[in-house]
């Protein structure tokens, strides 16, 4: 009757409720009944029932309470003639036949090759199995209890052959305690297939919904090599003793959505360490533990909108392993053939409470010491103890996110990753929005992370400069970052401390004393802010044959990071354009040539500096007048003063005597000089010059060079007068 209620509520009509009655009532009738029962002709009346439901298809409803009834009927009658006699549920039950699981069947594993509900009401101590396309298990928020079993086997798995195919497997409401991992999908066999061979069979298209998994000594929702499509929604993952969820190598094009993962990642994490003896030397290990979400080798997945907190390690690290195991366990070793590329992390909640993690770190093996790992990828780097393999993880995107009190809110260590429009909120001055670089491929081989584009993102942190690049970074885009509403810069930053072998960030011989609680993680800790550098000094130009020699000294202070070029401003736009010098790390005079300058004009420059914070402030401007005498600039810095007394003692008489000669062009220049005058007042009216003044100065000579014929000595009048030539 209760299966019947259950169906009325859901509007269904499955054969399964008609068998399940069936074969609970008649196992349930003693031998010594069984003659009554026939004479009674029930199995005959449901064998009816059955027919009928398949002939009304969806208008079944009717025979339900057909149903219904019979057994009621059936009850009534058992409990009259035999009250005394106990109710046995039934033995051996085929699992496809039936849809709801009763509570205890102590047969270690359940087989599931077609839909089942489990009992609400029931706690479960088998692991469950499905192996069956098409199939929908729905615990209806039963409990998989397997905390007697931590460390075996899957609570439930969803399996068949790597040469066969499975697919549209659902399951649904379960409460999953214990066991090695809580759910896991797997294609059996998968370790042997060959290159490009992986994805001719396929398990693919599964949905795992509304669970609640917790307590697994490894992964809380484990998807395994080469299975595809599976979406992971409305879960809660917690207290898991490795990953919350794990994307092993191969599987791709997974959704991980509206999860809620939390504290996950401790299994071997212990405030006194834990003792190891490796060639006979003991040691004490302070464990790093995982984080929430781990992608590894895997490709085109999205994860989005789930709250992801407080797990051991941080939030989800994108990598892809080294081929582990190689000869440790030679039969769980496959080749790891495809990087973790292309996928999207966005719109997630990120939330840490301790101190050393980081919200998403791609590329997260690339300057790990995996030499524990026993991996079959080679190493670029290694030495006793030592060995460094380059991960692959390029093209991952990490956008839309909220990171709170993350050390590091993304690190990235992968070439072109996309960092964009994230949001980082802290209340430490030793926590980063966003940190660029690898150490130790940059420093062996010479290639650091390329291609980053960092744009839109907003840090809210107490750090005045949250966004850096740690030894080095090329061809990135930084764009539109924001410092507390403040547009700013990202500039070099010292090497993040680097855990001594991966997963431990600390190693202690056993015969120190163990602690009582665990030392804190080596973290990069309070920087310089990013500064630009200081103006380039002493600036001169010589000119000779048409082309101006520029030369200056480099910045007393190169900022927070190396001066990468020198920019050459035309301060007076004779000249179109800039040039861009590039940068010496000796404090040696710089020099620039510029060629190809017309004869009787006036060039002006000054230089500035960069590093990757930005430009400097300018230099002290030279200008240079080209004529068929080499000349040699002086600064453009007399004072006003000066300027105004030459312009009266020199210029009205040059003019005068020119006009005298000729009167129609004498009498264009006295126009030309009282508009001289009144620029040279206008130029001398204020306290310091500006860019302004030299657009002045511009306005003036380019009138001169219209007057043709212009007398050269009335020419270097004026120069004298606006250069100090």
């Amino acid at each position: 009757a209760q299966l019947v209620l259950c169906q009325m509520k859901y509007n269904l009509c499955h054969n399964e409720i008609t068998m399940l009655i069936a074969r609970v009532f008649i196992e349930q009738i003693p031998k010594n009944l069984r003659k009554f029962m026939n004479q009674m002709k029930l199995s005959q009346i449901l064998r009816l029932i059955l027919m009928c439901k398949r002939s009304l298809g969806n208008f079944g409803l009717n025979c339900v309470f057909l149903t219904m009834l019979l057994s009621l009927v059936s009850i009534a009658t058992l409990v009259v003639a035999y009250p005394n006699e106990p109710v046995r549920l039934p033995s051996n039950i085929v699992m496809s036949n039936i849809g709801m699981m009763p509570c205890t069947l102590n047969t270690g594993t359940v087989t599931v090759n077609h839909d089942m509900m489990l009992n609400p009401g029931c706690t479960y101590y088998e692991n469950f199995n499905i192996v069956t396309s098409n199939t929908t298990l729905n615990c209806r928020g039963a409990t998989i209890y397997g905390l007697s079993q931590i460390g075996v086997g899957a609570g439930i798995k969803i399996s068949d052959s790597a040469y066969s195919n499975m697919a549209n497997v659902k399951v649904e409401n379960c409460n999953v305690e214990g066991f090695m991992e809580g759910i896991l999908s797997t294609r059996i066999g998968f370790e042997s297939l060959g290159y490009g061979k992986e994805y001719v069979n396929y398990l693919s298209n599964i949905l795992i919904e509304n669970n609640t998994v917790s307590y697994t000594e490894g992964a809380g929702i484990y998807v395994d090599g080469y299975v595809t499509h599976v979406t992971i929604s409305q879960n809660m993952i917690k207290n898991c003793g490795s990953t919350g969820i794990y994307l092993d190598s191969g599987s791709k094009f997974n959704t991980v959505t509206n999860n809620i993962i939390e504290h996950n990642g401790y299994y071997g994490v212990y405030p006194t360490g834990q003792l190891v003896t490796y060639s006979g030397i003991s040691v004490r290990l302070f464990s790093t533990g995982r984080e929430g979400i781990a992608i590894d080798g895997s490709s085109y997945n999205t994860i989005e909108d789930n709250q992801i907190t407080d797990n051991s390690a941080g939030g989800v690290f994108i990598y892809t392993n080294c081929g582990e195991d190689v000869n440790s366990d030679p039969t769980a070793w496959y080749p790891r053939r495809y990087g973790s590329h292309y996928n999207v992390i966005e719109d997630n909640d990120f939330t840490d409470s301790s101190s050393g993690e980081t919200g998403v770190w791609i590329g997260s093996r690339m300057s790990q010491n995996l030499y524990f790992m026993d991996c079959s990828n080679p190493a670029y780097y290694s030495k006793p103890l030592i060995y460094y393999s380059l991960d692959r993880a390029s093209s991952n995107t990490v956008e839309n996110n909220v990171f709170n009190n993350f050390t590091y809110g993304v690190r990235v260590e992968a070439n072109g990753a996309n960092v964009s429009n994230n949001i980082f909120n802290g209340n430490s001055p030793t926590e980063y929005a966003v940190i660029v670089g690898t150490p130790i491929r940059t420093q062996v081989l010479n290639e650091p992370v390329s291609g980053s584009y960092i744009t839109d993102n907003e840090s809210y942190l107490p750090n005045v400069s949250p966004y850096r690049f740690q030894i080095g970074q090329t061809e990135s885009t930084f764009y539109k970052n924001y410092d507390n509403d403040s547009a700013t810069q990202w500039c070099q930053v010292s090497a993040i401390p680097l855990d001594p072998i991966i997963f431990s960030y600390l190693i202690e011989s056993d015969s120190v004393p163990a602690p009582t609680t665990a030392p804190p993680i080596p973290i990069l800790g309070e920087q310089m802010p990013c500064l630009a550098p200081s103006s380039p000094l002493g600036l001169k130009a010589n000119y000779l044959n048409g082309s101006i020699t520029l030369s200056w000294n480099q910045p007393t202070e190169t900022g927070s990071s190396p001066v990468t070029s020198y920019t050459i401003f035309d301060a007076m736009g004779a000249k179109s354009g800039v040039f861009v010098v590039a940068g010496s790390t000796s404090f040696a005079s710089q020099t620039f040539t510029i060629n190809g300058l017309n004869l009787y004009q006036t060039f002006c420059f000054y230089v500035k500096a960069e590093n990757s914070v930005g430009l400097s402030s300018q230099s002290n401007e030279v200008c240079v007048f080209t004529s068929l005498v080499a000349t040699k600039s002086k600064s453009a810095t007399e004072s006003e003063s000066a300027l105004l007394e030459k312009s009266n003692k020199t210029v009205q008489p040059d003019i005068k005597e020119y006009g005298e000669q000729n009167l129609k062009t004498g009498s264009t220049l006295k126009k030309a000089s009282k508009t001289i005058g009144l620029n040279i007042h206008n130029l001398t009216s204020g306290s310091t010059k500006t860019d302004t003044d030299r657009m002045q100065k511009k306005h003036i000579l380019t009138l001169i060079d219209t007057f043709e014929g212009f007398p050269l000595g009335i020419y270097r009048s004026l120069l004298h007068i606006f250069l100090d030539d």
